[in-house]
């Protein structure tokens, strides 16, 4: 799986909606501070993390194309 389209869909869903870090943890299981360093890229999320992850911002309308090119060519989240 492509961490670095997850980090930009993540930080979509967190730019566009407000939605914060503890409540994505509180859904995926994922720690804190292991979501706060793979936002930050000084980790990668193991595969089960990552498709826990990929599949809350999926429910959410995040998917893979559409938000993360958008984000992208908006320059705000690949930092």
């Amino acid at each position: 799986m492509d961490q670095s389209n997850l980090r930009i869909r993540l930080n979509a869903l967190i730019s566009d909606f407000g939605t914060t870090q503890t409540y994505i943890c509180k859904e995926t299981g994922i720690a804190p501070s292991e979501l706060c360093r793979f936002r930050r890229k000084t980790v990668i999320l193991t595969p089960a993390q990552a498709q826990r992850l990929d599949h809350f911002l999926i429910e959410r309308g995040y998917s893979s194309g559409a938000k993360a090119l958008a984000a992208i060519v908006q320059g705000s989240f690949d930092n």
